[in-house]
C-alpha cells in the first residue's frame, strides 16, 4: 500500500502508544515495520520508493501542562455543563503522557482549528472509550476536552505536535522452513 500510494509523510505514535495502550503500541509497530519494508527493494516491476518521512505524535510538555491547567478553568466547565460531574482533572504533580517531550524537541505542528470538529468527530465515534468530548472557545491553551473511560479529563491542544522518527532499519525476517512431512500415519 505504500508503495502504491507513496506518500511524503507518514504519522504514528511514539512506541509507549500515547498512553501504553496495547492497540496504540502495535500500530506504532506495524507502520514502523510497513514503512520499512516499503524502503526495501521493490518486487518486480514495481517502481522504486523514496522513503517518507517519520512522524512520531508528541506533544511539547509545557504545552501540555499549559493545557492540563486550563481544564480547571470556567471555559472547560461551560463547554461540559452538567456533564461534567464526576469528570476528575489530572494531577498537576504526575508526569505527562509519554507523548510529552519538551517544547523545543517538537519538530512539526499542524494547527488544528481549521479541523477541530474533525477531530472531535473522531474522537466521538469511539463511543466505548471516550465521552465528554466537546469544543473548548475562549481557552489559548486547549481547543477541546474528552475523558476516557477512566472518567480523567484530558485536553485536546490547539496544535497536533510530532517529531521525527529516527531511521528505521529493516531487517528480514528469515524465510518460513519447510517441514517435511515425515512419515504416514497409519490408524489403528
Amino acid at each position: 500500500m505504500l508503495r502504491r500510494r507513496r506518500p511524503d509523510v507518514v504519522a504514528t505514535y511514539e512506541p509507549g502508544g500515547g498512553y501504553g495502550h496495547p492497540d496504540h503500541v502495535r500500530v506504532h509497530e506495524v507502520t514502523t515495520r510497513a514503512v520499512a519494508l516499503a524502503a526495501t527493494a521493490p518486487d518486480e516491476g514495481a517502481a522504486a520508493h523514496t522513503v517518507p518521512v517519520g512522524l512520531w505524535s508528541a506533544q511539547g510538555s509545557d504545552a501540555l501542562r499549559r493545557a492540563q491547567a486550563a481544564l480547571a478553568g470556567g471555559a472547560v466547565r461551560a463547554a461540559l455543563g452538567p456533564d461534567g460531574a464526576g469528570l476528575a482533572l489530572p494531577d498537576p504533580a504526575q508526569e505527562p503522557a509519554s507523548v510529552a517531550v519538551p517544547d523545543d524537541a517538537v519538530d512539526v505542528v499542524v494547527d488544528v482549528a481549521p479541523v477541530r470538529e474533525r477531530v472531535l468527530a473522531a474522537l466521538r465515534a469511539h463511543a466505548t472509550q471516550v465521552q465528554a468530548v466537546r469544543a473548548v472557545d475562549g481557552e489559548p491553551a486547549l481547543v477541546g476536552c474528552y475523558a476516557l473511560s477512566n472518567r480523567l479529563l484530558a485536553p485536546v491542544l490547539p496544535v497536533e505536535s510530532y517529531r521525527h522518527a529516527p531511521a528505521a532499519r529493516v531487517r528480514t525476517p528469515p524465510a518460513p522452513r519447510r517441514r517435511s512431512p515425515g512419515p504416514p500415519v497409519r490408524g489403528r
